[in-house]
């Protein structure tokens, strides 16, 4: 076997180096992609957080405006939180929280979106759902409330050609706001 030179030797170790520095940028973009997927994620709930949430409305309201899609949004607000954080403790209402999450998962459409938008409100995101659809989601999503004995008022409102997802957003607060009266 000949005697390796100083220049191989050199060679073999830049790229040893370089295959370590490949590994180290591999596992620095991995964590990366997962901190920017977390930032997009409500912690105790696991659905979308708020600035998930409105991501998803500006890129839904591209869609929206260029092939016509209608689209949808329904507001919910639970009517206990504070009285049950108050009465048996955080956990219980942390717990509310969650119960509230798994119930809109299961009641909404694989492709729509659910965020926690804040405290007690959650919204929802119903893509490609003209209005006519959303009283037959709204009443799946009450009866899978009832059944999870979570207490929640809701509102709702479809996207028109005059406004964009964000007034649909703001309209279907004001329903839940006309909704709770």
């Amino acid at each position: 076997m000949p005697e390796e030179t100083p220049i191989t030797e050199q060679v073999q170790q830049l790229q040893a180096e370089l295959r370590r520095m490949q590994q180290e940028l591999d596992a620095a973009n991995k964590r990366a992609a997962l901190a920017e997927e977390l930032a997009l994620i409500d912690p105790l709930t696991g659905l979308a957080n708020r600035r998930a949430w409105e991501q998803a409305l500006a890129r839904e309201e591209q869609r929206c405006r260029r092939a016509q899609h209608p689209a949808a949004i329904i507001c919910l607000d639970l009517d206990r939180l504070k009285e049950q954080n108050d009465t048996a403790g955080h956990a219980a209402g942390d717990e509310l929280l969650q119960r509230t999450a798994d119930c809109l998962r299961r009641a909404i459409r694989a492709h729509d979106i659910a965020a926690r938008l804040g405290g007690d409100e959650f919204g929802i995101l119903l893509v490609e759902c003209a209005g006519d659809c959303v009283p037959q989601i709204v009443a799946r999503l009450k009866s899978a409330l009832q059944t999870a004995s979570v207490a929640a008022t809701l509102g709702w409102a479809a996207r028109t050609n005059d406004a964009d997802l964000h007034a649909t957003w703001m309209a279907a607060d004001q329903a839940l706001i006309a909704a709770k009266k």
